[in-house]
């Protein structure tokens, strides 16, 4: 994969679990750069900046992906929560079924393979596909819905979506 970035989505701006994050990726892909999106009414940002460049978001879940995209200078960003563990080997599979620009790739989860119901936590998609197809929005509508209404329009620009079994993140 080029040049990958990890998007930390931080919406409680908890210091500690944003600390563990960053540790794991910086000990096991220090070549990787690390960006966190906390809430908009996020309090504990000077905590959070001590870990990670830092950024505010806003209301929604897909809010804080959109700011993450937008603020990210890598070609590629994997979407990951505050408090995950990331093995050394948690890119393998991604990097592995990667295979083209247009890919979207995602970790099957409790054996839920729908992208629009599938965890955005382990999400990797080219920045090209977001400024092509546009923000996720921030709207209070259903997770579900709105990234089933996403994924519709990424279909129709040619993207193809990947639910990689056992790349689940920890």
């Amino acid at each position: 994969m080029k040049s990958l970035g990890f998007i930390v989505l931080n919406p409680e701006s908890n210091p500690i679990a944003l600390r563990t994050t960053v540790r794991t990726i910086s000990s096991h892909f220090p070549e990787c750069s690390t960006l966190c999106v906390v809430g908009k009414n996020a309090a504990e940002i000077p905590e959070n900046k001590r870990y990670a460049e830092t950024v505010q978001g806003g209301n929604t879940i897909t809010a804080m992906m959109d700011t993450g995209l937008e603020t990210s200078k890598t070609d590629w960003c994997m979407m990951v929560l505050a408090g995950t563990f990331l093995r050394n080997t948690s890119l393998k599979k991604f990097e592995y079924f990667q295979r083209g620009d247009k890919d979207i790739l995602y970790p099957v989860v409790d054996k839920i393979y729908a992208f629009d119901e599938a965890s955005i936590n382990g999400l990797v998609l080219p920045r090209k596909a977001y400024k092509e197809v546009g923000k996720f929005g921030d709207n209070n509508h259903s997770i579900q819905l709105v990234k089933m209404l996403w994924g519709l329009q990424a279909l129709n620009k040619g993207y193809k979506f990947k639910a990689l079994i056992g790349a689940r993140l920890v």
